[in-house]
């Protein structure tokens, strides 16, 4: 299948964006995209509604849909296991979902993927598979709106898979990269190394945190406080430090997760440290946050452009020329190769 006989779909809690694209001969085109404000997540007939006029206003050319799960609800783990033939893997990712999902095994959705193998024999050698269980109540969910409004899924995948594949997979020649997703409720965190994800985690503060914490200090309204967030953020030299200093807390706690998840990283792959940090989400150009990640994490840090390599017209690199790092899901997703 073509990636233009589907496109992608981000159901976020701010925002539901859509991406439409096309490949010939190599060279990938954006066909449309854009997003709208989300309603009521709990609301499906809201959501249908919302999606198709989404949809309609974007002109897509399919009824075809990939969507993305968020990561804070599903279990997204990589498993260290000796070489393993396809029977005993099978086993030995039910024992370990059984681990870490607090579910029977019969209410998730499970999957796995071995990301490597290990090139040399040895009782210490080792294979890292990706496992995903997501619970089947929630997906039921998803595909029950999907079919509301009027789209078949015709893939299913994590944010934190389809983000990855956005902004380093589909280079396995680039560094090895941390790649940070700022979301509402929580940030994603992924290790990307030769094309594969190699670690990933989910830290429970986003930018939800961040817009609260600048209504509290400041006394600020919602509205108020986002407006504050992306303009003056964590630059002390805008409005006297006010929103930096109030901001700074919180960071401080999400920064000391990221560390942990690095410290983690590293001892398991000591010989191929995290070399650069790419940023994702709508948080990624808030004033101040490379300049502050880049000194606290002693890396470059970098805001992610799903885009960059994907040919626009003038008017789409314009309109997307601001808000690119919102749609690294939705580029991913539209970006799956989808076989039949």
């Amino acid at each position: 299948m073509n990636i233009k006989d589907h496109f992608g779909l981000d159901i976020g809690t701010a925002e539901v964006k859509a991406v439409w694209l096309e490949e010939q001969n190599g060279v990938v085109k954006l066909l449309s995209g854009g997003l709208v404000k989300s309603p009521d997540l709990t609301d499906q007939r809201a959501v249908a509604e919302t999606i198709k006029k989404l949809v309609s206003d974007l002109a897509v050319g399919t009824r075809n849909v990939v969507i993305s799960l968020p990561e804070a609800q599903v279990v997204t783990r990589v498993i260290e296991t000796p070489l393993l033939a396809d029977e005993e893997l099978d086993s030995a990712m039910k024992w370990e979902a059984e681990q870490y999902i607090p579910l029977p095994l019969d209410e998730v959705y499970l999957r796995h993927q071995v990301l490597s193998t290990p090139t040399q024999p040895g009782i210490d050698a080792k294979m890292e598979v990706l496992l995903v269980a997501a619970p089947n109540k929630m997906i039921d969910g998803y595909l029950s709106v999907l079919n509301l409004a009027g789209l078949e899924a015709v893939g299913i995948e994590t944010e934190i898979l389809a983000i990855s594949r956005s902004l380093v997979s589909n280079d396995p020649y680039s560094p090895t990269t941390l790649i940070l997703n700022f979301g509402g409720t929580t940030t994603d965190l992924s290790v990307v190394r030769k094309g594969n994800i190699s670690f990933v985690r989910s830290i429970s503060s986003g930018s939800e945190a961040i817009t609260r914490a600048i209504v509290l200090g400041l006394g600020l309204d919602p509205m108020q406080a986002e407006e504050y967030k992306k303009t003056y953020g964590l630059d002390s030299s805008k409005l006297d430090g006010k929103v930096a200093a109030v901001i700074k807390p919180v960071m401080e706690t999400i920064v000391a997760e990221i560390k942990k998840a690095i410290f983690y990283y590293q001892t398991k792959h000591p010989d191929d440290p995290v070399k650069r940090v790419v940023l994702a989400g709508g948080m990624a150009r808030m004033a101040g946050l490379i300049e502050y990640l880049g000194g606290e994490l002693a890396l470059e840090v970098q805001i992610g452009n799903p885009l960059a390599n994907i040919v626009k017209n003038e008017q789409q690199a314009q309109i997307f020329l601001n808000d690119s790092p919102l749609y690294a899901a939705s580029v991913g997703l539209a970006l799956k190769k989808i076989n039949g």
